[in-house]
């Protein structure tokens, strides 16, 4: 059973830190428990996050790319600092900068 490269974040703090980290370079899902959608992306999300660890040869874990997944409802301070306002969105970021947002499911899922 392999485990999940995920990371929940819980609070703006944390995800200042997972940047760090990681070197910008961040793809961040927000979700809620209770939308289907974010239910239906998150296999995708999760799948897209193992390849990525694996083709990615750095050896230190610090210079792959951290996949991390945001609950508006527990964090509506991170939702509202990157403007949020579909379920589910996700934003990619490279060395800090935000790269691609994709909000709705399909938009989404381009986005990973």
């Amino acid at each position: 059973m392999s485990t999940s490269n995920i990371i929940k974040i819980k609070s703006a703090k944390h995800l200042r830190k997972v940047f760090r980290r990681h070197h910008g370079n961040v793809v961040v899902k927000f979700y809620a428990k209770w939308c289907k959608p974010c239910t239906m992306l998150s296999g995708v999300f999760k799948s897209k996050s193992k390849s990525k660890s694996k083709s990615e040869s750095k050896s230190k874990s610090e210079s792959r790319t951290g996949f991390c997944e945001v609950d508006v409802d527990e964090l509506k301070d991170v939702k509202e600092m990157y403007e949020v306002s579909q379920l589910p969105t996700v934003i990619r970021f490279e060395k800090g900068v935000l790269k691609k947002k994709g909000e709705g499911l399909q938009n989404a899922q381009r986005s990973i």
